[in-house]
């Protein structure tokens, strides 16, 4: 990739954080390297139970950030935003544990910022196009959802402007985050990135991705192949989450509900896929059945133990 054009005395203070949980160190500290020279501030997040402080060289210059438990994504996240703000940054950029961003994928998410994004409203946040790390497949834009749902490829270069973004790559700034607010926690861990992005969209804001700007990341256990397309494999507690929250998303008025019925036609599909492919399909037939009770009944937070 080219260098975007911005001088380096004229950048915003950008900080960063990684969201783990039960991490490969190895690969955790070669994910702190690649962003340390790109950021003010690395803050690591680890949602390991019992998580302890780490000798200060585990990760350069980065901050440690133990929770003792899982607290969930959007609590981790709202936790660096605090901390972001009060160390005054006009940015926050987000990892999960098992992304490869790009040596200036930074700098280019930056430079898509400040672009006009094809509404002409003004960006709340810019994500790079990503690749699947095992396969090195790149993933199809999901464009702006009304009832039906328009998956594109990514062009080479460009702003495209996307209904949603994913937490893993997602650079934010401090005005759209204090306009916005903050992430919902109710939502624990899946559909967090979705919701942000539809409610700052409600606001008049733009969610867009930077098209030339690449990451590798890895969603779910593995892929499969389903009906023509890609079905992300995720635990049954995860499959749990999905169905659970977006049943909870219902009973959220920002969200449209011609988005939501699309929504749900993609989300009976997979769990649809699960219950062919996957080979413990009695447990997750059961998650699948707490969900819905669950997400009727409103029930909010972490899945069962």
């Amino acid at each position: 990739m080219a260098s975007p054009d911005i001088p380096a005395d004229s950048e915003p203070e950008v900080w960063a954080c990684v969201i783990c949980y039960q991490p490969e160190l190895r690969s955790l500290r070669q994910l702190v390297a690649l962003l340390e020279p790109q950021v003010k501030q690395v803050v690591v997040v680890d949602n390991s139970a019992g998580a302890r402080s780490r000798a200060p060289l585990e990760f350069g210059r980065s901050r440690y950030l133990p929770m003792g438990s899982n607290v969930g994504t959007a609590a981790a996240m709202n936790e660096v935003w605090r901390l972001a703000l009060e160390g005054g940054a006009g940015f926050l950029i987000t990892f999960d544990q098992d992304s490869r961003p790009g040596e200036e994928l930074v700098r280019f998410l930056l430079a898509a910022h400040d672009a006009p994004s094809p509404s002409g409203q003004p960006v709340a946040a810019v994500g790079p196009a990503w690749k699947d790390a095992r396969t090195g497949r790149a993933m199809r834009l999901l464009r702006p959802v009304r009832f039906r749902r328009r998956h594109v490829a990514a062009p080479a270069t460009g702003v495209v402007e996307v209904d949603h973004l994913i937490s893993s790559g997602c650079l934010i700034s401090a005005p759209a985050y204090r306009a916005v607010g903050p992430f919902d926690e109710r939502l624990f861990l899946d559909y967090v990135d979705v919701e942000w992005s539809l409610r700052a969209r409600s606001l008049g804001y733009a969610t867009v991705v930077a098209a030339g700007c690449a990451m590798t990341h890895a969603i779910g256990e593995r892929m499969l192949p389903f009906a023509g397309r890609q079905l992300a494999v995720h635990s049954p507690q995860r499959t749990y989450l999905q169905l659970r929250n977006h049943l909870l998303l219902w009973r959220t008025a920002r969200i449209p509900r011609l988005w939501l019925l699309s929504d749900l036609k993609q989300v009976a599909s997979k769990v649809l896929g699960l219950l062919v492919l996957a080979a413990d399909r009695r447990e997750r037939l059961r998650w699948i059945g707490r969900a819905v009770v669950d997400g009727l009944r409103g029930k909010d937070g972490p899945p069962p133990g």
